[in-house]
């Protein structure tokens, strides 16, 4: 079944008609399947802004990656206001469509795609070797240049991590507010089973399985050389990722209280 709608959401978002009106046209013009927040599973502008979309339920359930990332003007800095407009996995040139949402609904602060992402210098993992323990205990007084009662919880935005690792498994960190495989969301997050961190590229809770290496090797550095809690946050795999599950990774680990965030990613975009 396809549907249309249009109506004057003024009072709902803060679209004007027209803007509401445009929004559609586009929807319709770039078949857009889905809007959401990036952040927050039931936003309650995301329904009226899905409302304006052309689509059918076969469509409505195929996701791809090519994506806009929008915030209209009079959202909050939470990124569970930041939106993302689902495109086909055919739609080519998306810096010239993210411009025509931008020309054409005023309220919207910024569109832009969801940029690929990969990670700096691919490495294979081997094990990690640096020295005696005095050695290590050197590098982490010259990390932090002094002693410290409670070494920092680490988010390692990356391709995964090994948390089985010699050099990781007894700092990983641990969720305790998650029962471990229970396929229940005990802490109420949203996030089910994330008792050791979040794949952000599969939506499960298989941050552990790191097919590159290179988020391991950098939670190893990290935790054989300052003894810190590594949470893993997998954001890349098969070399490539997107720039809104950076986002949604930056968020979780602020929420889980992560004193430092570590990610070496880059983009071939300015």
């Amino acid at each position: 079944a396809i549907t249309v709608q249009y109506f004057n959401s003024a009072d709902n978002i803060g679209l004007s008609a027209n803007s509401f009106k445009e929004l559609s046209k586009l929807n319709s013009a770039y078949k857009v399947t889905n809007i959401k927040s990036i952040g927050k599973a039931n936003h309650p502008y995301a329904s009226v802004l899905f409302a304006s979309t052309l689509h059918s339920e076969e469509d409505e359930q195929k996701e791809s990656d090519k994506k806009l990332l929008f915030k209209m003007k009079n959202g909050s800095s939470s990124i569970d206001d930041i939106f993302e407009i689902q495109l086909p996995e055919n739609s080519i040139n998306l810096e010239y469509i993210a411009a025509r949402y931008e020309n054409r609904i005023e309220e919207f602060a910024f569109v832009e795609p969801d940029y690929e992402i990969e990670d700096f210098n691919p490495i294979e993992f081997e094990t990690l070797s640096i020295g005696s323990s005095q050695d290590t205990e050197k590098i982490r007084r010259k990390v932090f240049k002094s002693t410290v009662k409670r070494w920092p919880l680490v988010a390692v935005i990356d391709t995964g991590t090994d948390i089985f690792h010699e050099d990781i498994r007894n700092n990983r960190w641990d969720n305790r507010r998650e029962i471990y495989r229970n396929e229940k969301d005990d802490d109420s997050n949203d996030f089910t089973d994330d008792k050791f961190g979040w794949d952000f590229i599969n939506k499960n809770d298989k941050s552990y399985v790191d097919k590159q290496g290179h988020g391991t090797h950098i939670s190893g550095l990290i935790s054989r050389t300052t003894n810190s809690k590594i949470m893993p946050l997998k954001i890349i795999e098969n070399k490539k990722g997107n720039l809104s599950s950076v986002i949604k990774a930056i968020k979780y680990a602020a929420d889980n209280n992560a004193d430092i965030i570590n990610f070496s990613i880059g983009t071939t975009q300015k």
